[in-house]
């Protein structure tokens, strides 16, 4: 008769207060480890961010300076993206944030291939293309999102902006070499990049 009463004595379960304490305790344990998550999860999507645009940034320092140091200089430089024909700022102009950039590979005076440089705010990035010598009008290339990898190719991403002085504070006609800084951008992560080139064929 004794053990009958304990027995059911102990199935007599949790009482009310007890489900809400426990309850309590779980939504506080449940929402230190979301927060502990979410912290970690940022802060690795802000590592991984700023490790991409310093890549890319470097590369794109390395290259833009290769094509500068072995060109002839630039010919054409515009901050309008309705190029054309004539330029006179690339005479006149001693600091600019391009929308487009020409380095010319010239030889004693005659024109030869050129490299373009565009600024595609759309996607935040840079993209070049090469014009060879024999191009009519090689200052009003065609651009547009369908040319990528066929014609136009992909110089640097999370690119936000960037500015192209000439040294000595001279005009970039009269220049012997440019300053270049571009700034990086990817989600909350920046990076601003800069340095010097002298053109070493330039006439």
């Amino acid at each position: 008769m004794r053990i009958k009463h304990i027995l059911t004595k102990n199935q007599s379960g949790f009482t009310l207060v007890e489900v809400m304490v426990t309850l309590v305790i779980v939504t506080m344990l449940v929402g230190v480890i979301g927060s502990f998550l979410v912290m970690h999860l940022k802060s690795y999507e802000t590592t991984k961010s700023v490790i991409d645009i310093q890549y890319e940034a470097q590369l794109a320092l390395n290259r833009i300076g290769k094509v500068a140091m072995e060109s002839g200089g630039i010919s054409y430089i515009t901050s309008d993206s309705n190029m054309g024909v004539d330029n006179d700022e690339a005479s006149s102009t001693t600091s600019m944030t391009p929308y487009a950039v020409v380095f010319e590979y010239a030889s004693e005076g005659i024109e030869g291939d050129k490299v373009v440089f565009l600024f595609d705010s759309v996607y935040n990035r840079i993209v070049f293309k090469n014009i060879d010598a024999t191009e009519i009008n090689p200052y009003n290339p065609s651009y547009n999102i369908n040319s990528i990898n066929s014609e136009w190719y992909v110089f640097a991403n999370y690119v936000d902006s960037w500015t192209i002085t000439p040294n000595a504070g001279a005009t970039f006609d009269e220049s012997t070499g440019i300053n270049i800084t571009m700034n990086f951008k990817k989600n909350d992560a920046v990076i601003t990049v800069s340095n010097s080139f002298k053109y070493r064929n330039k006439y």
